[in-house]
């Protein structure tokens, strides 16, 4: 049986894993920065408890970045962007180099707020009020029916 790449070199891999997930690629991607096929990768996340860990924190990682993206835009306001500027002369030197701050305002993004709210408090923003059991929609319906009623018999 042939020796596996990621044998005597667990902590390399193990630290790549986590880097490329951190970075929002897919697992074919990965895979391919880490020169093994895609079955192979899943053999190793199976395989090797560490690996599985470094993958599993690095997904955690991107995750918590997008919630806290998604939030930032749910409630929109203003963030602070920072933008270093290096300035180079013709001969490829650092003339000068600075940061520059500015403060931008974000519009609320509907639907981030939307999809939070459904998903923080389903129970009061259901998409489909008929179906939520906290409204009754039984006595709607009967009233409108019993004014049917009294409209035909006039």
């Amino acid at each position: 049986m042939a020796r596996s790449k990621y044998m005597g070199h667990e902590e390399d891999m193990d630290f790549k894993v986590e880097l490329y997930k951190k970075q929002g690629l897919s697992d074919i991607q990965i895979s391919h920065n880490l020169g093994i096929s895609k079955t192979t990768f899943y053999k190793y996340l199976k395989r090797y408890p560490s690996f599985l860990a470094a993958y599993k924190r690095g997904r955690v990682e991107i995750i918590e970045q997008l919630e806290n993206a998604m939030y930032k835009a749910a409630l929109g306001g203003f963030v602070e962007e920072v933008v270093t500027e290096i300035k180079v002369d013709n001969k490829g030197e650092v003339k000068s180099k600075y940061i520059k701050k500015t403060k931008k305002y974000l519009a609320v993004n509907v639907v981030a707020n939307i999809f939070l709210t459904t998903n923080l408090n389903g129970a009061k923003y259901k998409r489909n009020p008929d179906l939520n059991p906290m409204v009754d929609n039984s006595q709607v319906i009967e009233l409108e029916f019993v004014n049917e009623e009294k409209r035909n018999e006039d």
